[in-house]
């Protein structure tokens, strides 16, 4: 299974009416952002455990509705929303003013040119999707975003964890040295295993462009 191959992303033609099911499995409105504070609070805590410095800026690569943007918003002083589907951004822009995100601004992916901008970058839920050449220029483009001596936080679905969990044709997991093989794109790199929701046991992949 690790061989799976995606060959296109769904979320690039992406239109129509954006139910949050289309980017996470939860039944409810309530479970569905109770899953984002979750994520949140995780990354904040493996941010913390690498980094004291403030936070100025976070990029979401992915940043699909929000769901854990939302709650990212609120550590820093500017957060940046980034989705390859500019119907996705269109989406996400009609719950800035419903979840108070006064500091939030959206762009389409391909349009971003920002650098060495980020102190934090998160990209949850999206390489995965991606072709095996799309999930280069990803992460290029995440160690293009960050600051110098900046971190990202990359999650990664586990293969040996839950193998049932890989869609043939829209998803694929990792191996270890698939998820190595990333992070070797970086001046540094960690790697731990967390629990994505209940069920999920994923890779968080911890990368830094150091000073």
């Amino acid at each position: 299974m690790d061989n799976v191959s995606v060959t296109v992303n769904p979320y690039i033609g992406l239109n129509g009416h954006m139910e949050n099911r289309r980017f996470f499995p939860a039944d409810t409105e309530e479970e569905y952002n109770a899953s984002g504070r979750f994520n949140a609070e995780q990354i904040m805590e493996g941010y913390r455990k690498r980094s004291n410095r403030p936070i100025d800026t976070i990029v979401d690569v992915g940043c699909g509705n929000l769901r854990i943007g939302r709650f990212m918003a609120g550590n820093c002083k500017s957060y940046v929303g980034l989705d390859i589907s500019p119907a996705v951004v269109e989406s996400a822009g009609k719950v800035i003013g419903a979840y108070g995100l006064t500091n939030a601004s959206l762009a389409a992916m391909g349009e971003f040119k920002g650098e060495n901008m980020a102190d934090l970058v998160i990209c949850f839920q999206v390489v995965q999707h991606n072709p095996a050449g799309a999930q280069i220029e990803i992460m290029e483009k995440i160690r293009q975003l960050l600051k110098l001596g900046a971190w990202a936080c990359i999650h990664l679905p586990k293969l040996e964890n839950k193998p049932d969990y890989v869609n043939y044709d829209t998803c694929m997991c990792f191996t270890r040295p698939q998820v190595e093989e990333f992070g070797g794109h970086f001046d540094r790199f960690e790697f731990e295993e967390q629990t994505l929701l209940p069920g999920w046991d994923d890779y968080y992949l911890w990368v830094q462009k150091e000073a």
